[in-house]
């Protein structure tokens, strides 16, 4: 008698998704899926990857995505890549959930969190700017992305509002304008002095987890030194007691700690008190009194002497003194 012997097969095919959780951040695709079957199937099997919101996240690219396990691939993990939509506000876009399904087999749940990846910022459209005294210059403000709040406020500050100002005080953006340059204009203080000087333009945001920016700003100096001298000519006479000298006054045109020279062309006729002026910023616009004396002669003429003043870097003034 023969005896019939069945092997009854008791293994279960079953789904094998990992990791059961996954968080995918905003425009990365290296957010993976490893699928693979449980055991070697008889034959081939079709197992498809869904997502629950397309918007929140997407399987290789899509909404739904099919993987083919044969006898000999069943056990070799393929990889389904996952993505949220890249976009230009900063809020998370929540809870997806991806099923994995297959005829026959018990569908597999693997939750999703799709995370935000973008900080806020301010984009300025220069790190640094020059602007000449009296004149202005502009440079453009935006936002890197949709603020979080309804408005979100930049204030324009100047750091030294005796070098340089800006306007306006504040822009203001929102989700319709955040990404449009607003412009600032600074303007450069015309002041007295010969300097280049510099400042700085901060943007500084009402939102506290944006960051501030600062602009380097230069203001360029406009003005040329220059000798003011008065009066322009003097008189002094030979051998008259309270006519043989006469003064003039020198200063300068803008603040600037600087040394003029004072010489007479021909001390045989006349000759000046003091061979060098020392002016500072603290007295560049005070007048400096010369002295000149007739020197006295043999002979009858009358003469026309030249008086020097001269500085570094400043055009030399000259002018004629009389000795009769």
């Amino acid at each position: 008698v023969g005896v019939v012997v069945r092997n009854q097969e008791d293994d279960l095919q079953d789904i094998i998704a990992t990791p059961a959780m996954i968080t995918v951040l905003e425009g990365t695709p290296n957010n993976q899926l490893q699928v693979t079957l449980k055991y070697q199937p008889v034959t081939t099997v079709n197992v498809a990857v869904a997502t629950s919101d397309v918007n929140k996240v997407a399987a290789n690219g899509g909404a739904t995505t099919n993987l083919l396990f044969t006898t000999s691939n069943w056990n070799t993990p393929q990889t389904v890549v996952l993505t949220t939509p890249d976009d230009p506000d900063q809020i998370d876009r929540g809870a997806a959930e991806l099923s994995i399904t297959s005829p026959t087999l018990t569908t597999k749940t693997v939750a999703v969190t799709a995370e935000d990846d973008d900080v806020q910022s301010i984009v300025a459209s220069v790190a640094s700017i020059q602007v000449t005294e009296a004149l202005t210059a502009t440079f453009t403000v935006r936002l890197a992305h949709t603020p979080l709040a309804a408005t979100e406020t930049v204030t324009v500050t100047s750091g030294d509002t005796a070098i340089g100002t800006v306007s306006p005080a504040s822009l203001s953006f929102n989700a319709a304008n955040y990404d449009q340059p607003q412009t600032v204009t600074i303007s450069g203080i015309d002041d007295v002095d010969l300097l280049t000087e510099n400042f700085t333009i901060t943007l500084d945001s009402d939102a506290t987890a944006t960051p501030n920016v600062d602009v380097a700003a230069t203001v360029l100096d406009d003005d040329a030194q220059g000798l003011v001298i008065t009066p322009t000519s003097v008189e002094v006479w030979e051998d008259q007691p309270g006519y043989n000298t006469a003064t003039f006054n020198v200063r300068l045109l803008f603040s600037q700690n600087l040394t003029v020279n004072v010489a007479s062309k021909d001390t045989g006729a006349a000759t000046v008190s003091a061979p060098t002026l020392t002016f500072t910023t603290a007295n560049y616009n005070v007048n400096q009194t010369i002295t000149v004396t007739a020197v006295s002669d043999n002979d009858v003429r009358d003469e026309s002497v030249e008086i020097e003043v001269s500085a570094e870097g400043v055009q030399t003034v000259s002018y004629t003194h009389l000795t009769l």
